[in-house]
């Protein structure tokens, strides 16, 4: 096993120096939480730049640990990974600078500047999800020596692409910012993480998801943070299959239904939240998709082991 002297070396400085800076921001914004007591649509201005500053540290550390498993061109593997770690460090500052302000930094619309601000994010997180794409196509080209592994990267980083998209779904007005604009008075606020009813409204702790309307944040958070999830479960299987050939195919398989339940839930808590149906209030249609995406998955996980046992040799699962 590697020291973590050698390991930190062999790690990517730029997603390295935007993991210090995250981390620090987030200490940061811990403490100014206590300090502070302003808020912005009933939480801590300091809440959403906290919330963030984790997220992508946490993003950044796991791709930090899953690109040297991925054989990139050496140019275009430190172009990718600068642009992402550039890109992840504008929106941070965004955040925190707008938090500074006591202002919005998502759909702001009241000056000039919140627009340009948030135009400059959106035009950032496009350019980070085509670096994410050009790692993601090289995942999926080449042969990984731990297949299980190797699957759950691909499926991982497909998943945290899924995820990125949907912030593209919420810029888009909504009805009530319509009915403003056809009746001459432009809305502060253009776009909305919730559907169905305001944001700002009850929510749940931390996260703010609300309790009352859908909210795309539900599934944008799924889709993104399955980079953390997805290849740790590829990892911990591909230890279990090292025992036979066998083994070691019922791990992949079992990594790509771990892979598609992860890709499922976030299309269902999509489809949730694009209807108005809160999280945790789910309607019978979500319920009904849920059981399915359950059971279709568990029906999967069963495939891979019957199939691993009829492969065995005639007395080896004595």
């Amino acid at each position: 096993m590697p020291s973590p002297t050698s390991l930190l070396k062999s790690l990517s400085r730029p997603l390295l120096l935007l993991i210090a800076g995250c981390l620090a921001a987030l200490a940061a914004c811990l403490v100014l939480m206590l300090v502070d007591p302003r808020q912005l649509m009933g939480a801590s201005v300091w809440l959403k730049p906290a919330k963030f500053a984790a997220s992508i540290a946490a993003a950044a550390a796991t791709l930090a640990l899953l690109v040297p498993h991925i054989r990139l061109p050496a140019r275009g593997g430190r172009r990718a990974i600068a642009v992402i770690a550039l890109t992840a460090a504008l929106e941070q500052v965004i955040i925190t600078v707008q938090a500074a302000r006591g202002v919005a930094s998502h759909f702001n619309a009241t000056s000039a500047l919140n627009i340009a601000l948030f135009s400059a994010m959106g035009i950032g997180i496009s350019i980070f999800a085509v670096a994410v794409a050009y790692i993601t196509w090289f995942a999926f080209r080449q042969r990984f020596a731990d297949r299980a592994l190797g699957w759950g990267i691909r499926l991982g980083l497909a998943a945290m692409l899924a995820g990125s998209a949907i912030a593209y779904v919420m810029p888009r007005p909504t009805p009530a910012q319509l009915d403003a604009m056809r009746a001459g008075k432009p809305p502060a606020m253009m776009g909305a993480h919730a559907v169905g009813v305001a944001d700002g409204g009850p929510g749940l702790p931390v996260t703010r998801w609300s309790t009352e309307g859908g909210d795309l944040r539900v599934p944008h958070f799924i889709g993104i943070h399955a980079l953390q999830l997805l290849p740790l479960v590829g990892w911990r299987l591909g230890r279990r299959g090292r025992a036979s050939a066998a083994a070691a195919t019922r791990a992949v398989r079992l990594t790509v239904v771990a892979g598609a339940g992860v890709i499922g839930l976030m299309t269902v808590t999509l489809l949730q939240a694009l209807r108005g149906i809160p999280l945790l209030a789910p309607d019978a249609f979500t319920v009904a998709l849920a059981i399915a995406l359950v059971a279709g998955c568990a029906l999967a996980a069963t495939w891979p082991a019957r199939a691993c046992v009829q492969a065995l040799p005639s007395g080896a699962g004595a």
